[in-house]
């Protein structure tokens, strides 16, 4: 099932959108609350990336969640599972889109489709 979980953190809020394995849930989660404003991308001014494993059923592991997006002043966090790196796929090209939906300038080949499984890349804005 994919969702939208928010949870509190001592210094402000995690939205995790939960969509295990299946990326186009994931991009349609992330566009609906960044157009209903629960998710500003002017907000979020670094990302991390790195696909770690494949999807099992944990939200509660941080390696479910290959993209974390964070907030300049360090209060909001949105990670993303659903996504990979590696290969000319549907997850990888997900990654692209959510990169370029948070407002990040990537290039695609160097910065996800050759970013090998456990190889991290940050993001700047």
């Amino acid at each position: 099932m994919s969702e939208m979980l928010t949870k509190s953190h001592e210094n402000g809020t995690w939205y995790l959108i939960w969509s295990p394995g299946v990326t186009d849930p994931a991009l349609e989660m992330l566009e609906k609350h960044i157009i209903d404003a629960t998710i500003i991308p002017e907000e979020y001014n670094r990302a991390h990336l790195c696909y770690k494993q494949l999807a099992s059923d944990n939200p509660d592991d941080p390696d479910e969640y290959p993209l974390k997006c964070y907030s300049a002043d360090g209060k909001k966090e949105v990670w993303i599972s659903g996504i990979t790196t590696g290969y000319r796929g549907a997850g990888p090209h997900g990654t692209v889109q959510a990169l370029m939906f948070m407002g990040f300038d990537i290039n695609p080949e160097t910065d996800v489709f050759e970013l090998p499984m456990g190889e991290e890349k940050t993001f700047e804005k």
